[in-house]
């Protein structure tokens, strides 16, 4: 299945069972999500400063834990054929 990450990010709002899952990978790969919000965010965000960066940074987040966890599964698929081998 092909898409955009704008469609996972909306898959993962609507699946809780798939965000728990990218979440403990995220774990894994020592990330912490926090979604306490501070009064400078809730101003930014009232005056429309930082939405688009505030989402660039959380999808730059979810690119960076995607290309760790397909790294992860290529070493171990790598691994596994050099040991039969």
């Amino acid at each position: 299945m092909k898409g955009t990450i704008i469609e996972f990010l909306e898959l993962l709002n609507e699946n809780e069972e798939l965000r728990r899952e990218v979440v403990q990978v995220a774990n894994k790969h020592g990330f912490e999500f926090d979604d306490a919000v501070s009064d400078d965010e809730l101003d930014a965000v009232a005056g429309g400063q930082t939405t688009f960066e505030n989402f660039d940074q959380k999808s730059n987040q979810l690119f960076n834990i995607l290309s760790s966890v397909l790294k992860s599964t290529k070493d171990m698929q790598s691994s596994v054929t050099r040991n039969i081998l």
